[in-house]
């Protein structure tokens, strides 16, 4: 645009040089115009070299432009060759995935078909086989039935002889009639009956011959029926009695029946027979019999002494028939494997007691003598079978069984020959083995726990025996302790808990001092006893309650319901059995044995002493609110304080003053003042009673309180038990 603007001003100044005045001549205005021209060209020309130039880069930017579309063009060509390729690639991946699933079902049609093919041969085998099953079984059936049909036309020529014979056979020789002939009531002989008639007596001519000297004559006669009747006919004019009281010159007996004839007693039995044998009433026998004989069936209560499973237990007599075995149907269960399922049985005869082996496959020995049937008389002991560890069975009397030392120990660990410890061991005895609840009432330290830990032992050994103190259990605690809870039921609660009640499996649970549980826990727990099922806390379903539930107080619990202070419907379900133990002072005549007891037990440099009479009357003059309890203690004191063999009254002068300082002593009620320390004695007792069970364990501890590892450490530092006082556990004091 300049250029042509500057073309247009020289072309201006050209016209106006032809109007230059005349004046100048025709060189000047040509030298003048060639002059402007000349100008006018160069500037032209820098005009259009410029514009060439302009022209030129212009061009270049195109052809760079062009270039660069263009090779963008390339790039966006190769993009879409690569697009095309992968798009290629995909397809034949997906004709690949396509070919292979095709593969695949093909595969999997052909295995199909196979199995098919596999399950259609197996069906046809199984007909095949079961047809040749029932073919083998019809050819078995015919040839039983024609192997039969043979044997019966064989047969029937020996049934038709065997007929023929059958009226002179001996049909004893099925039977096993046993004839005992007692005389003042021991067994003197007996004799298996052959049918036919027989003579009992001494002469040579008695077929059933007594080897007895004081018979000097012949007794009766005795005749065996062809279905078993047995006759007895005198031999002279004096009847023979039966065993119901009548007399004739001839009585037929039946089995278990008897008959005395003069001062001798027949008496018959089946061995072949089975049932129970109901004796008639038995005539007294004379006062005269040995004590080791056989039994009058109207003598004093019997007591089987058992040793098995390394325990000795003492078993009443008190039903006419008692099966020994390892099945749980007899009277009395043993778990030795020696012993078969119905071993042996006791059986009470109108004579005594008697053994009789069951078909054992061990056999029954009586006193060391293997027996099928024998008397049992007193102080006798039959083994079940011949291994050294089989069960044990001696018949005594029940006031020798209860006095022996050793079987006290094993009815009940209560000491003492006084009249109301027999009673007591006798109603142990009575209820041990039973399922029914039964209630323990006794002042402190008359040995309740013992009486519940001897009745656990007798309803069976190897069965748990869960101990509460009631007392003795915080109330925000006694609820997870007695039911048992869930991981998370409540703060602590770090796992799963099995309660008291569900510990005690099929054994026995004893609740100590029942009369110390709240209101709120008797409900529950009378749920329980109703229902037979335990739930625990933060749980929904329930679980069965199998135990039999002994409980114990020192307090009068019918006052207790009078005042609102125990539930009543829970009284009565837990008193169905109430024992009532005796305080020491009641029975003063124990106290000698008891402390000679406690003497000999002690060890060291308390061994060895004894106490003088002087001492034992002023052990009689006291009181004893502590019972045996305190006796124990006492006994164990003087022991220690005396360095001489024979223990005198000054020894145990401390009972005196043991009493003033408890007449001045006032003890520190329980008010909200004094309540933690009292909680915090409760807790120190049940951390230090786990560790010991535990032999330290914190994790098996802190899982039996119920509470976490670092919850338990948290109550060790904070009452600063050590565990060398854990060590030892909380001593309950002797009952």
């Amino acid at each position: 645009m300049q250029g042509r603007a500057k073309i247009g001003q020289t072309l201006k100044r050209l016209n106006s040089l032809e109007t230059l005045p005349g004046r100048l001549g025709k060189r000047r205005k040509t030298a003048i115009f060639a002059a402007f021209f000349r100008r006018w060209v160069a500037e032209n020309s820098r005009a259009t070299t410029a514009q060439s130039h302009a022209v030129t880069a212009w061009s270049r930017a195109v052809g760079a432009w062009s270039h660069a579309v263009t090779a963008w063009s390339r790039a966006v060509g190769a993009w879409s060759h690569a697009v095309t390729a992968w798009s290629h690639a995909v397809s034949a991946w997906s004709h690949a995935v396509t070919a292979w699933s095709r593969a695949a079902t093909a595969w999997h049609r052909a295995v199909s078909a196979w199995s098919r093919a596999a399950t259609a041969w197996h069906r046809a085998v199984s007909a095949w086989s079961r047809a040749a099953t029932a073919w083998h079984r019809a050819m078995t059936a015919w040839s039983r039935a024609v192997t039969a049909w043979h044997r019966a036309v064989t047969a029937w020529p020996r049934t038709v002889t065997a007929r023929r014979r059958f009226a002179h056979c001996d049909t004893s020789l099925l039977m096993a009639i046993e004839l005992h002939v007692l005389a003042d009531a021991q067994l003197l002989e007996t004799f298996r009956l052959a049918q036919g008639m027989h003579l009992l007596g001494s002469s040579k001519d008695a077929d059933l011959l007594l080897s007895t000297r004081d018979v000097s004559s012949d007794i009766c006669r005795i005749e065996l029926g062809a279905e078993g009747e047995v006759t007895i006919r005198s031999l002279d004019e004096t009847a023979v009695r039966r065993s119901d009281g009548t007399s004739a010159l001839q009585v037929a007996l039946a089995n278990g029946d008897f008959a005395e004839s003069g001062r001798f007693r027949l008496l018959v039995l089946d061995r072949a027979f089975r049932g129970e044998v109901q004796f008639k009433a038995a005539p007294q026998i004379p006062a005269t019999a040995p004590t080791k004989g056989i039994v009058p069936p109207s003598s004093e209560p019997l007591a089987l002494r058992i040793r098995s499973d390394r325990e000795i237990r003492v078993v009443p007599v008190d039903q006419p028939t008692m099966v020994f075995g390892r099945g749980p149907d007899n009277a009395i269960s043993f778990g030795t494997p020696e012993v078969s399922r119905h071993h042996a049985r006791l059986i009470h005869m109108p004579t005594g007691p008697w053994i009789e082996d069951l078909g054992s496959t061990h056999g029954t020995f009586l006193d060391g003598v293997a027996v099928t049937a024998a008397a049992w008389r007193l102080g006798a002991q039959v083994r079940l079978s011949s291994a050294p560890d089989a069960p044990t069975l001696e018949l005594l009397s029940l006031p020798e069984a209860l006095a022996e030392p050793d079987t006290d120990e094993a009815v009940t660990p209560l000491r003492g020959r006084s009249e109301a410890m027999q009673i007591i061991r006798r109603r142990v005895l009575r209820y041990g083995s039973t399922d029914q609840p039964i209630l323990i009432i006794g002042e402190t330290g008359t040995g309740k726990e013992l009486v519940a830990a001897a009745l656990a032992r007798l309803r069976g050994a190897k069965r748990p025996f869960q101990a509460l103190n009631c007392g003795a259990i915080p109330e925000p605690m006694i609820e997870s302790i007695l039911f048992g809870c869930r991981k998370g039921a409540f703060t602590g609660a770090s796992q799963d808990r099995a309660g008291e009640l569900e510990a005690a499996g099929d054994g026995t649970l004893f609740l100590d001092e029942i009369g110390d549980m709240p209101l709120a826990q008797q409900v529950k727990l009378l749920r329980v006893l109703e229902t037979r099922e335990v739930q625990r806390l933060g749980e929904t379903h329930t679980r069965p309650f199998r135990a039999r539930v002994v409980a114990a107080t020192h307090r009068d619990l019918g006052a207790m319901v009078a005042a609102g202070q125990f539930r009543e419907d829970l009284y009565h379900r837990i008193a169905v059995t109430a024992l009532k133990l005796p305080p020491l002072r009641a029975r003063l005549e124990d106290l000698p044995s008891l402390a000679r007891l406690f003497l000999a037990s002690r060890s060291g440099k308390s061994a060895g002493k004894t106490l003088s009479e002087a001492a034992m009357d002023k052990l009689r003059a006291h009181r004893w609110p502590g019972n045996v309890r305190e006796l124990k203690h006492v006994v164990e004191h003087a022991a220690g304080e005396t360095d001489v063999a024979e223990i005198g009254p000054d020894a145990i002068e401390f009972l005196e003053t043991m009493a003033t300082a408890n007449a001045t002593e006032t003890p520190k009620p329980r008010t909200i003042e004094n309540l933690p320390a009292h909680l915090d004695g409760i807790i120190r007792d049940w951390c230090r009673r786990a560790l010991a069970e535990t032999a330290g364990n914190i994790a098996e501890a802190a899982r039996v309180l119920g509470l976490s590892r670092s919850g338990l450490r948290h109550q060790l530092e904070r009452l600063d038990i050590t565990f060398e006082e854990a060590s030892e556990p909380p001593g309950t004091e002797p009952q």
